[in-house]
């Protein structure tokens, strides 16, 4: 997921692909990490293909499972395939995320993980659907608000009955001799 640099390339070439393939069978979270993201492979779903193509002008382009990601996808999967040790090694166990991982992976809470994550999916489609009808509800508040305005604005002019008629009457009359009135004019 680090930035690639056009001296990588062997001389001569105008790019370079680098691919590894992963092995996911005893890796449940990086499994997840890729249903959740839509890139897992469903043909082979306990495998993972990481490739990244390098040109010449220090452009690159990142893919997981032959679909194009942008590198901080492929940082964050690395993280969860690929871990290196060294001097501050011990750094990553000081991270929330990865000390939930080692317990359930240390308790086998794999189901239960799976199941929590449907919930958690579903919940956030009811908090999707609550907003939505919130703001539904506000709409239908203001629109009963237009509309209570508006009778008490026709309520203020106190129109007899028949009144309308003989206002809309006049107005088409209106309208009428004014069409002849330009009429005579071009003539």
């Amino acid at each position: 997921g680090q930035r690639a640099e056009s001296g990588m390339l062997r001389s001569g070439e105008s790019r370079a692909d680098v691919s590894a393939l992963f092995s996911l069978q005893n890796n449940s979270a990086a499994q997840q990490w890729l249903q959740a993201h839509e890139l897992d492979d469903e043909e082979n779903p306990e495998e993972c293909v990481l490739r990244r193509t390098i040109s010449a002008d220090g452009r690159s382009k990142g893919f997981i499972n032959n679909q194009p990601v942008p590198a901080a996808q492929l940082r964050e999967l690395g993280a969860l395939l690929v871990q290196i040790s060294g001097q501050h090694c011990s750094q990553q166990l000081l991270k929330p995320e990865y000390q939930l991982q080692l317990l359930d992976t240390f308790c086998h809470n794999q189901s239960l993980l799976q199941q929590l994550n449907h919930q958690f999916h579903l919940w956030k489609q009811q908090q999707q659907k609550l907003a939505d009808f919130r703001q539904q509800c506000a709409e239908n508040e203001a629109r009963k608000q237009l509309l209570h305005y508006q009778i008490e604005e026709l309520n203020e002019f106190a129109l007899k009955p028949g009144e309308f008629e003989e206002l809309d009457s006049t107005q088409k009359r209106l309208a009428n001799s004014e069409l002849l009135s330009r009429g005579s004019q071009s003539v």
